[in-house]
């Protein structure tokens, strides 16, 4: 019924039992994926190359990302598209599209990779994904020294909870835009109760905060009567 699935290497592997299946993707999931799994090699740090079909927001043709654990070469079906291949030229991440949405399958452990080391192509091949499959950004954090900034909500119809953590050593200027699906009235620091000023956007609001190191900073967002 449409939407983006994606999946990483091995999926599907065993299945509720602990069998393992004799074709990987598992469990039917091969003709949904639209590939099956030739060679798996473990790697300390698996590297992918962006195949010029990719078409992926933010990375150029060629570009390299990095992935962990797993290079997973695929045969992919007729009709499936090659987003990604290994130094060998080996698909390492396809496309398929399968009823009235699609399917992407990589050949690596992306997430776990972004959560080791960090690495700027991981995150953007992630971002890419999700702008590819319609996903809007919620929050974004912009200023200086906002890079180790993170930004938690507790949504309800009636009001939000903005929380915002500094994993930061140094002070930093922090610009929050927060994408909100009605008109906010009020915004008040928890810790204060005091009123907080914010600019309305398109959307949503911006809060403007100067967050101390390592501190933190607890918003109520409620809507216009």
């Amino acid at each position: 019924e449409g939407g983006t699935a994606v999946g990483e290497a091995r999926i599907a592997w065993n299945n509720s039992r602990g069998f393992a299946s004799h074709e990987i993707p598992g469990e039917g999931l091969a003709a949904v994926f639209g590939a099956r799994e030739t060679v798996i090699r473990p790697v300390k740090a698996a590297r992918l190359i962006v195949a010029p079909s990719a078409q992926l927001p933010g990375l150029r043709e060629g570009e390299t990302v990095r992935g962990d654990a797993f290079e997973e070469e695929f045969a992919p079906n007729t009709g499936a598209r090659v987003l990604a291949r290994y130094a060998d030229g080996k698909p390492a991440m396809v496309e398929n599209a399968y009823g009235k949405g699609k399917a992407i399958l990589a050949g690596t452990f992306l997430a776990l990779s972004y959560e080791r080391e960090r690495d700027p192509s991981t995150k953007q091949l992630l971002l890419a994904l999700a702008q590819t499959a319609g996903v809007r950004r919620e929050v974004k954090v912009s200023g200086t020294g906002t890079r180790e900034i993170e930004v938690r909500r507790l949504v309800s119809p009636q009001e939000q909870l903005i929380f915002v953590f500094s994993h930061a050593d140094k002070p930093a200027n922090a610009a929050i835009a927060i994408r909100i699906p009605w008109s906010v009235g009020r915004a008040t620091d928890l810790e204060t109760n005091r009123p907080v000023r914010f600019q309305k956007e398109s959307g949503g609001v911006v809060l403007n905060e100067t967050m101390p190191a390592k501190g933190v900073w607890i918003v109520k967002l409620d809507p216009a009567a």
